[in-house]
C-alpha cells in the first residue's frame, strides 16, 4: 500500500471530547502519546498508529470495555467540520447520509470507510476498517456506529430513531454489552458476524429535515470538495477497496469474488475499475501485503507464523517464498539486516 494510514482531526476529536465528557484526562493522554492539540483540527492528519495508541491509553485509564461506544454517544457539532452544513442542506435523512458518505474521508482518513447498499427500500451501511489492534477495532466500530446514530438523532431532535438491525464482527466484551447496545440502537444486535453493518429502514430514511438551506448546502459541498482535494491521496473508491482487502486479509477471507460481492459489483467490473486506477487485483493485493509484511517482520513481538496468518497465507512456507520474491531475502534475513546497528 503506497500511502500511510491516517485519520483526521474529526475522528480524534470524537474520542477526545467524548472521553473528556466522561471525566478522563484527555489532554494529558493526548500529549502522552505524542500528539498536540493541533491533532484536533478537522483537517489534521494523525497517523493511525498514534490514534490507536490514544484509544488504548484512554481505555486503560478508564477501565471501560465499552469506551468507544460511550464516546460515540457524545456529539460535538463544532468538532464535525463541514458536516453539519452538509446535513442541514439535505432534504431527508437518506440524502444526508449519502452526501456525508461522499466526503467520509474528511472524518476517517484512509483508515476506515462506509459502503452503502440498497436493501429494497432500506439502506445498509457497512463499516470497513483497517485498524490492526483488535481492541481498537472494537472501540472504533462501536464508537463509529454510535456516533452515526447520535448525529442522526441530534440533528432531528428525535431520540427514538431506530436501526432495523446491527451486525458486529467482534464478540461482546461483557454479559451486558448486548443489552446496552440494543437499548441505544433500539434494534437487535448480533455479534460474531462476517461483516459489521447496520440497516436503516425507509421510514427513518424518508424523515424530512426541516431546516433545509439550499444555498448553504451548495457552499458546504464546495468547501467539502476543496477540503477533500487537499486531504485525498487516492480515489475514494480505491481507498475503499484497499480497506476491504485489509479487512478480508485479516479475517482469512481474501478472495476476489468475495471482495466484488462486498462492493456490490461483478468480478469483471471490479477488474475493469482496478485497471482504470492502474492496478490488477494481484498487484493491489501484493502491494498491501508486501508493505504490511515488511512492517510485521521487524516487530520483535511478531513471529513469522503470526505474519503469515494475518496476511492471509495458507502456511509459513508460502509466506516465506512470497517474501523472498518481494525483497530478495527471507523474512529472518530481512529482519537481521534492518536491525543491525
Amino acid at each position: 500500500m503506497d500511502e500511510e494510514l491516517y485519520v483526521t482531526g474529526i475522528a480524534v476529536s470524537q474520542f477526545y471530547h467524548g472521553s473528556e465528557q466522561m471525566g478522563l484526562p484527555s489532554r494529558e493522554i493526548l500529549h502522552g502519546v505524542g500528539l498536540s492539540p493541533d491533532a484536533l483540527q478537522p483537517l489534521a492528519h494523525t497517523p493511525t498508529k498514534k490514534f490507536e495508541d490514544f484509544i488504548l491509553e484512554l481505555a486503560i485509564e478508564s477501565g471501560d470495555e465499552m469506551l468507544g461506544f460511550h464516546c460515540g454517544l457524545h456529539v460535538s457539532p463544532m468538532a464535525l467540520g463541514v458536516f453539519p452544513s452538509l446535513i442541514f442542506g439535505s432534504m431527508t435523512i437518506r440524502q444526508a447520509i449519502e452526501t456525508c458518505v461522499r466526503y467520509q474521508e474528511l472524518i476517517t482518513g484512509n483508515t476506515a470507510g462506509l459502503v452503502l447498499s440498497a436493501m429494497g427500500n432500506d439502506l445498509r451501511i457497512e463499516f470497513i476498517q483497517a485498524y490492526r489492534n483488535p481492541v481498537v477495532l472494537r472501540h472504533a466500530t462501536e464508537g463509529g456506529a454510535a456516533m452515526l446514530v447520535s448525529i442522526m438523532r441530534y440533528f432531528l431532535a428525535r431520540h427514538d430513531l431506530p436501526l432495523i438491525n446491527l451486525a458486529l464482527a467482534h464478540h461482546p466484551v461483557s454479559p451486558d454489552a448486548k443489552d446496552q447496545l440494543e437499548a441505544f440502537f433500539l434494534c437487535p444486535v448480533a455479534f460474531g458476524k462476517e461483516i459489521t453493518a447496520g440497516q436503516i429502514g425507509q421510514d427513518v430514511l424518508n424523515v424530512p429535515l426541516s431546516a433545509v438551506c439550499v444555498d448553504g448546502a451548495n457552499l458546504a459541498e464546495e468547501v467539502a470538495r476543496s477540503q477533500l482535494k487537499q486531504t485525498r491521496d487516492a480515489s475514494i473508491w480505491l481507498t475503499q477497496v484497499r480497506l476491504l482487502v485489509m479487512d478480508l486479509m485479516r479475517r482469512g477471507l481474501l478472495r476476489r469474488e468475495l471482495a466484488a460481492d462486498r462492493l456490490n459489483m461483478s468480478v469483471r467490473t471490479l477488474d475493469r475499475r482496478l485497471a482504470d486506477e492502474g492496478f490488477t487485483w494481484q498487484q493491489l493485493v501484493d502491494g498491501i501485503r508486501s508493505k504490511r509484511a515488511s512492517e510485521m517482520v521487524l516487530r520483535t513481538d511478531t513471529t513469522i507464523r503470526d505474519a503469515a496468518v494475518e496476511l492471509g497465507f495458507s502456511d509459513v512456507r508460502s509466506f516465506q517464498r512470497r517474501f523472498r520474491h518481494w525483497f530478495g531475502v527471507s523474512p529472518s534475513e530481512f529482519r537481521e539486516q534492518k536491525t543491525q546497528p
